[in-house]
């Protein structure tokens, strides 16, 4: 086993899972901020970070995409990283409030590189079930408030559509830029 590999699995143990078993992008047409349905295979070729949130979230949500924002910052800063082969995905988990064109403007305040992508409400169920992303609505105190108890891990998957990784809330940027520097060599 080459020194890179054993590397990466050790990062990746560090903080990420292995995969036990073989998974792949699930295929659902999801709005982008322009109106436009697109697919998660629309990217193939890029590492995938699929991070499933919502925009009034009042805390993880903010804390991740910030935390994505500075990895991208990070991997621009080397010269040997491609981040053209990298691209964040924000998916919403609240399609009842949050539009196409909000969650685009909430995702690109982080990164303008970042996409957003909106699931019609019959859809969530299925696209998080795919994902893995556990969901939960809470009731606020208004018949129309609520707040969304969800899975706060990024899901990576590498540019054939093979799931790698799942990136906890608590993962240091530094180690989530080698790891993502690492599967960007390892994919060229």
């Amino acid at each position: 086993m080459s020194i890179a590999l054993v590397a990466m699995i050790a990062a990746q143990t560090a903080w990420g899972q292995l995969p036990t078993r073989s998974r792949t992008l699930p295929e659902h047409k999801l709005l982008d901020g322009q109106g436009r349905y697109r697919q998660l295979s629309d990217f193939r070729g890029k590492v995938l970070l699929i991070y499933p949130g919502y925009i009034s979230c009042p805390d993880a949500c903010p804390t991740s995409l910030a935390k994505l924002a500075d990895v991208m910052k990070r991997l621009k800063r080397a010269p040997s990283a491609n981040i053209d082969r990298l691209q964040v995905v924000f998916i919403t988990l609240d399609p009842a409030r949050d539009t196409p064109s909000l969650a685009q403007t909430y995702a690109q305040a982080f990164d303008p590189h970042f996409v957003a992508l909106w699931p019609h409400p019959e859809q969530l169920s299925e696209i998080t079930r795919s994902l893995g992303v556990y969901l939960q609505k809470i009731p606020g105190r208004q018949a129309d408030s609520y707040m969304i108890d969800h899975t706060t891990t990024v899901e990576v998957y590498d540019g054939d559509g093979r799931w790698r990784m799942s990136v906890p809330p608590t993962a240091p940027v530094d180690m989530i830029a080698k790891s993502l520097r690492r599967l960007l060599e390892e994919h060229r």
